[in-house]
């Protein structure tokens, strides 16, 4: 190695540094701002209101419900998801330094290198939604700590190091099982590609992963007992099913297909926006220089800035996803094709290599969304890649090229993560640059808003005076408006995610609805105009309900009455 890329190395390293410190700041930044009345509504209510869950698709609320006690209101509650991708990150580093030093890598990254650009990784998730833990945090969070744990069991010699490192992992699997069960199980299908990675045989990787299979299957059996009896756990389960189906009803084999043909028609799109730059990258494989090194450098960088497809451009910041992914993917691919002779050369070198790149498309298994951009929210196992990247190349400008395709990877990432707060984030109408106003919001604690959502909460806080409303009453959300219950203090009757009214039908049984008092009824106008009518059993508003008052939430301009039932 030259005196030269020694030193572009180590410079490397404290750029990456920084670029992780924002990130973090970012998050912190975002930490308490922002009310979502919709999905991070439905997190902290399962959070906050276990008992009351009768119907679960993902049980995550066994997981969320002690980080809630832990935190106890909005802002620390994202700090502790914030904490979990931190420590994640790190086991995953922990594993993937472990292995580097041990396979055929002319320069293995430092720990601080492969940290920052993990953690990088991690962060990005904040751009699809606040930091509040959740079943895609959990899961995105459990596989790097799967893949870290394996990783670290397989490079020890001890006995006793393996057998705890392999049930670490196992529990990880676990906490994915419980948030989002296809994750878990695709995860645990790709771990031997790491075990055989850093091992090379094929007793130990079988063994280890037979442990961490066991682990799995014991923690999973142990956390379900501990919920009550199998019989009423079975029954939550099967309704919750039974609610997901009516909002993702398509076949597993169309949707793998549907899978197959989205990312076909994005990486065609991906190859058309960074045209020049694949171009010349597919020249610099055929002939080598550093010139052309350059060139492609400084292609991908214009791309990143300027190329229409990228929007307002991935390095200043885009609220799509998709232009996000179509760089990252690009980014990362080229990495690998830079260091295709060093794969070919050591097959355990291209197990973790391939590990690394599937692992978020495992995580990704089973959203209804386009698995193509879904994988933003497990970007920690691809940062990984790009950190032991450059030391694959042997020589020479293959290096310095895949140094710049990694600094311009953490850059890409980290300036989604620092402009988030100057863009409209998820379910809001302004920015987090715009929530400023200090509001407390019944069970969240204290919450910077805007002005239009502070509004929006004082109204239900009027409606509440109007009709006495206590906390702890039961509350029926028509439909997907379970933040409201959170300012009530109000307790979900069934499940807090009743999104139209097939989803309340199947769930609002005629013996749920007859042992209801006093209830709260939060009735949003459709997107059609249209008021919603009450499930059948419940009565109507104008014989059996009192209307406290009328609240408009910002985003969307969703409109909402309130009723009450004494």
């Amino acid at each position: 190695m030259t005196a030269a890329t020694s030193a572009l190395l180590r410079w490397g390293v404290w750029f990456q540094v920084l670029l992780a410190a924002v990130a973090v700041l970012s998050a912190l930044y975002a930490h308490d701002r922002g009310f979502d009345i919709s999905d991070e509504a439905y997190y902290v209510l399962s959070a906050s209101r276990p008992d009351s869950i009768r119907a679960y698709i993902s049980p995550q609320h066994w997981l969320l419900a002690p980080l809630w006690q832990i935190s106890g209101d909005l802002a620390r509650f994202r700090l502790v998801g914030l904490a979990i991708l931190i420590a994640s990150s790190a086991v995953l580093a922990l594993g993937i330094t472990a292995v580097a030093r041990r396979l055929n890598i002319a320069s293995p990254p430092p720990f601080a290198s492969t940290f920052s650009l993990s953690l990088i990784g991690a962060i990005l998730y904040l751009t699809t939604i606040n930091l509040s833990p959740s079943y895609n945090l959990l899961a995105s969070a459990g596989c790097s700590c799967a893949v870290g744990f394996s990783l670290g069991a397989s490079a020890s010699s001890r006995v006793a190091r393996i057998g705890v490192l392999a049930a670490l992992a196992g529990l990880a699997l676990t906490a994915m099982f419980v948030s989002k069960p296809s994750a878990a199980i695709c995860t645990l299908l790709i771990l031997p590609l790491f075990l055989w990675a850093m091992s090379g045989r094929v007793g130990k990787t079988a063994l280890i992963w037979a442990v961490i299979a066991a682990a799995f299957g014991a923690s999973l059996i142990g956390i379900t007992l501990l919920q009550g009896t199998w019989p009423e756990t079975r029954a939550a389960l099967a309704d919750g099913y039974a609610l997901f189906r009516i909002v993702q009803g398509e076949p597993i084999a169309d949707r793998l297909l549907r899978y197959a043909r989205e990312y076909l028609v994005y990486a065609g799109w991906m190859l058309i926006a960074f045209l020049p730059f694949v171009l010349l990258f597919g020249c610099y494989l055929v002939r080598p220089g550093a010139k052309l090194a350059w060139a492609c450098l400084i292609a991908l960088a214009s791309s990143l800035l300027f190329n229409d497809r990228m929007l307002s451009g991935a390095l200043i910041g885009t609220n799509s996803h998709l232009p996000q992914i179509e760089a990252l993917l690009l980014i990362v691919l080229a990495s690998v094709a830079l260091a295709s002779p060093a794969l070919r050369a050591d097959w355990r070198l291209a197990a973790l290599v391939t590990g690394l790149f599937v692992a978020p498309y495992g995580v990704a298994i089973g959203t209804g969304n386009a698995i193509f951009t879904q994988v933003i929210v497990t970007m920690a196992p691809w940062a990984a890649l790009m950190a032991i990247s450059p030391g694959l190349p042997a020589i020479g400008s293959s290096r310095f090229l895949s140094l710049g395709l990694t600094s311009l990877f953490a850059l890409t990432a980290s300036s989604q993560i620092a402009t988030y707060a100057f863009r409209p984030a998820y379910h809001l109408v302004a920015p987090l640059t715009a929530q400023t106003e200090r509001v407390p919001i019944g069970a969240l604690g204290t919450v910077r808003v805007d002005p239009a959502t502070a509004a929006f909460v004082a109204d239900l806080q009027v409606a509440a005076a109007t009709c006495r409303i206590g906390p702890d009453l039961p509350y029926l959300g028509i439909y997907d408006v379970p933040g409201v219950a959170l300012v009530f203090h109000a307790v979900p009757v069934a499940s807090p995610w009743i999104n139209n009214p097939a989803q309340a039908a199947a769930i609002l049984t005629p013996e749920r609805l007859a042992a209801l008092g006093p209830v709260i009824v939060a009735r949003r106008i459709g997107w059609d105009r249209v008021w919603p009518d009450l499930p059948a059993g419940l009565g109507t508003v104008a014989t059996d309900f009192m209307l406290c008052g009328t609240a408009s939430y910002p985003f969307g301009d969703q409109k909402m009455e309130i009723w009450f039932r004494r």
